[in-house]
């Protein structure tokens, strides 16, 4: 019965205050599930694919949902910089493609993850472990 209230009194977020969660808990699902099939979710996902790094990877603690179109140019203009892996970086972003392709089956956010994936792959060390870039 306290699983049931929990689930009954837990609120989900909308589009309409999509900004008002940190890009963490959009990355693990926080959002209304029926948003990350939203046309607002897809230019989200946009942008992830836009400054998403050459090697696959993604820039450390960037609240992406949130950027002006400065801050992204910036990022896009350090695309050639180093993947980071640290605070789930990355791995977050792999996360939130997958779940906008899920509800759209857009194949470019597929792609991102597989991306996302190889440079995981490319980037194992010997030992099996991960540098942080």
């Amino acid at each position: 019965m306290s699983a049931f209230l929990l689930l009954a009194t837990q609120q989900t977020v909308t589009a309409q205050d999509i900004r008002s969660l940190s890009w963490y808990d959009i990355c693990k699902g926080n959002a209304d599930i029926d948003w990350y099939g939203s046309p607002d979710a897809c230019n989200v996902a946009d942008v992830v694919l836009e400054v998403q790094k050459t090697s696959g990877g993604w820039e450390k603690n960037i609240q992406i949902h949130k950027l002006t179109e400065e801050e992204k140019q910036a990022l896009i203009a350090r695309r050639d910089k180093q993947s980071c892996l640290d605070n789930a970086t990355t791995k977050q972003e792999m996360n939130f493609l997958a779940m906008v392709y899920n509800r759209t089956r857009q194949q470019k956010y597929l792609d991102g993850v597989k991306r996302g994936l190889n440079m995981l792959f490319e980037a194992e060390r010997k030992n099996g472990g991960w540098s942080q870039y």
